[in-house]
């Protein structure tokens, strides 16, 4: 399908999502915070229905219109996370009836392809398929089990599961730094083979592009910081090999984006922009990494004044039409922070603000996007049919809203709004 994350750089949606278990980053580490940390004051600012084979109609799919899956978080206080996958036939302007759905005790992974979705447990290893029909009714395929390649969840970074065709499907595992092959039809696991060329890490990303499959890494000085550094590998998809190269300009990196003329730009987070504002040691300045087109290498003379673009702390990239995107950037107008301010604080509060680019990866600074709303410092991004939707996070992390970017400036058009955390939007029919 068309669905690809810029990527998620939401490490509090991503553990929530993932049961807040111990494939969360460590506390200390730079993803580390955010499900501790409340934002700043804004004022006002094991499967439930695995016993069956068909798990219901969601939102009453007629079998002619359009059928889109969700999956994703919410969080139960004292309790950690409840995964769920929901289908539905409009990204129309509302809020979505979750019900039935399917639920999954601890949280979901998922990757949709033609016609179904691929369910990953964070309670144990399994990857289950399920068919959705036109009616956008599930019914539970085969289950997979990663049990026996040393994998002990499918929780964690949404990017991990990719579906590559009909026949190859990955997992990217961390705890092993291995990438294994599995087939998305037979739900059998072909093989195995070894990503350590990426060097340390505690995350990897995983961006399909016109290339193969790009990983780009993030790692941490062991204090709670970005380390300045991004591992990155070229995945070549047809037959499983890896060719490496690395940043030591920027880390923290956890979106990207391919531009028209075939170049990728990696950029860093709303925590690495954190860090450098509150003078953290050890912290640098928000950065891209360009890849330029039809190479397996960095561009190391590439440079650019990220916080520049905005005038304030700036992460997190979005595409946007042609070679134009957006970014967020901290408003300490509308949220002032104190002294004494944590950077999981900074990026969970409100008060992340829409710029768009003109250009990805000029210096042409962006301009304010006033008519979305503030957010939590977090980038998931979705494109469906061809159009850019911005998954925004509530302050508390309670519900989700898909705003449509693909006209901006001209039209922002809020789409659906979902209890939860989303992890995954995507068309399946």
């Amino acid at each position: 399908m068309n669905t690809w994350w810029t990527r998620t750089t939401v490490m509090a949606a991503l553990a929530l999502a993932g049961g807040c278990g111990d494939d969360a980053p460590a506390e200390g580490s730079p993803d580390a915070g955010d499900l501790g940390s409340p934002p700043l004051d804004a004022g006002d600012a094991g499967m439930a229905d695995a016993g069956t084979d068909d798990a219901g109609t969601a939102d009453g799919g007629n079998g002619d219109d359009p059928v889109y899956v969700a999956c994703g978080a919410t969080l139960i206080p004292g309790e950690g996370a409840a995964g769920f996958v929901a289908a539905f036939d409009s990204l129309e302007m509302g809020t979505i009836d979750l019900g039935p759905t399917i639920e999954v005790a601890g949280g979901v992974n998922c990757v949709a392809g033609d016609g179904a979705v691929y369910v990953g447990e964070v309670a144990a290893p399994i990857l289950t398929r399920y068919d959705v029909g036109p009616d956008a009714t599930f019914t539970r395929g085969p289950r997979l089990s990663f049990a026996g390649r040393g994998v002990a969840t499918l929780g964690g970074f949404p990017s991990r599961i990719q579906l590559i065709s009909e026949s190859k499907g990955y997992l990217l595992d961390e705890d092993t730094a291995t990438i294994i092959v599995w087939n998305p039809t037979t739900m059998e696991i072909v093989d195995q083979f070894s990503i350590e060329g990426l060097g340390d890490f505690f995350r990897i990303e995983a961006f399909p592009y016109s290339g193969g499959l790009l990983l780009f890494t993030r790692s941490s000085t062991g204090t709670g910081v970005s380390a300045r550094r991004t591992g990155i590998g070229f995945v070549d998809t047809t037959n499983d090999t890896v060719t490496y190269d690395e940043s030591t300009a920027c880390g923290g990196t956890t979106n990207a984006v391919e531009l028209p003329n075939g170049d990728v730009i990696l950029a860093s987070s709303a925590i690495v922009a954190a860090q450098q504002r509150l003078g953290l040691e050890g912290a640098f300045p928000p950065c891209f990494i360009r890849i330029p087109a039809g190479t397996n290498a960095v561009d190391d003379d590439f440079t650019i004044d990220v916080d520049g673009l905005t005038g304030g702390p700036t992460g997190e990239l979005v595409p946007g039409a042609g070679s134009s995107g957006f970014i967020l950037s901290y408003d300490e107008a509308l949220i002032p922070i104190p002294p004494d301010a944590t950077a999981g604080q900074l990026r969970a509060t409100p008060a992340w603000r829409l710029y768009q680019l003109p250009e990805i990866g000029s210096t042409q600074p962006g301009v304010l996007v006033g008519d979305v709303a503030p957010s939590a410092g977090a980038a998931l991004t979705f494109v469906i049919d061809g159009r850019i939707y911005l998954s925004q996070l509530s302050g508390d992390f309670a519900s989700s809203t898909l705003v449509d970017l693909t006209d901006a400036p001209d039209t922002i058009a809020e789409s659906i709004t979902v209890g939860g955390i989303l992890v995954l939007v995507d068309r399946v029919r």
